[in-house]
């Protein structure tokens, strides 16, 4: 019987090793340590999508944020889309839409931070040492706990901020009503006037059916930001559950949200109007603009996410989906 050599089973027959691309311009591979873990990446946009109207990057996908403010900071930031460029938009509903946008108080609900942070437990940690030292201020909304809106967080240097630049407020009284942001512990010692100043300009609030009044540090405008939140949550569950299953692709709510516009810059819509055909939906006509004033998608997904109405998952198919619970 006759015996084959080949490379595979001869010790003296080597094949050399090929060299890496990285090897071969003289660089080594950078791998992990347990020391440097890498961040965790979070569920909601992980690529780029269609509907993110020119904004920047997803917050859920930015991973330089690394403290509770920076996130606050960047939620605010992606609350609304920027104001189409195409006069598309008449001039009373654009003068509505930026007086409304800048109404808003800076606050932001704890559900809305836990649904796009990797641990709760972390951010409530994080939140009750910034609290203590003065950085953050917690803001309770009475009857308002079961729907996810009732708790949240605000910075205090943005609170300082809107108390500064009222004009109807003394400025002893905000020399004063700004001791008392940074202190959250210590006592409200407010004379009968300037209660009454502050509880007209929305500062303060009193709790009217405690047997003893209650005064408490407020932010105005609070009402405005419920209810947009509260009608914009309840119609994104709405059209979700337009489907039979209660659930649909992400792309095709954020479609549906938009309410059938075209994009900007759109090859077919140019067409159509060179024709002079129908283009489409403009955006003033949709509910998007007119009853919540621009607001992405994205962030009420998110906002839906963290107050337990809706869940995201991936098809596996057509990228992710949204499911009511």
């Amino acid at each position: 019987m006759s015996l084959h050599a080949t490379p595979a089973y001869s010790s003296r027959i080597t094949r050399p090793r090929r060299r890496s691309g990285l090897a071969a311009l003289g660089l080594k591979r950078k791998t992990p340590s347990p020391s440097n873990p890498t961040p965790k990446q979070l569920s909601l946009s992980s690529e780029p999508s269609a509907y993110n109207d020119d904004q920047p990057p997803s917050l859920l996908t930015d991973l330089k944020l690394c403290d509770i403010p920076q996130t606050i900071t960047s939620i605010h930031t992606h609350t609304f889309s920027p104001l189409p460029t195409s006069p598309s938009l008449s001039s009373t509903l654009t003068s509505r839409i930026l007086n409304h946008r800048l109404r808003l108080p800076p606050f932001i609900s704890l559900a809305h931070l836990h649904a796009i942070s990797a641990s709760a437990t972390s951010v409530d940690r994080e939140i009750s040492l910034l609290v203590s030292t003065g950085v953050l201020r917690r803001v309770v909304i009475p009857h308002r706990a079961a729907s996810g809106i009732g708790e949240g967080v605000v910075c205090v240097r943005e609170w300082q901020r809107l108390i500064q630049e009222n004009s109807e407020v003394p400025a002893e009284l905000k020399e004063k009503y700004t001791t008392s942001l940074a202190s959250p512990r210590s006592a409200l010692d407010f004379a009968p006037k300037e209660r009454e100043i502050l509880l007209s300009t929305g500062f303060l609030t009193c709790d009217a059916t405690a047997p003893n009044a209650t005064y408490t540090l407020s932010l105005p405008n609070m009402g405005l930001y419920v209810k947009l939140v509260s009608d914009a949550r309840s119609h994104l569950v709405k059209l979700v559950k337009q489907n039979a299953h209660g659930t649909m692709p992400l792309c095709d709510v954020a479609e549906r949200w938009n309410g059938g516009v075209i994009e900007e810059g759109d090859v077919q819509a140019e067409g159509k109007k060179v024709r002079g055909e129908f283009q489409g939906v403009l955006p003033g006509r949709t509910k998007r603009w007119k009853r919540f004033y621009g607001m992405r998608v994205e962030w009420v997904v998110e906002e839906c996410v963290g107050a337990g109405l809706v869940e995201v998952f991936e098809t596996g198919s057509v990228g992710r989906g949204v499911r009511v619970v």
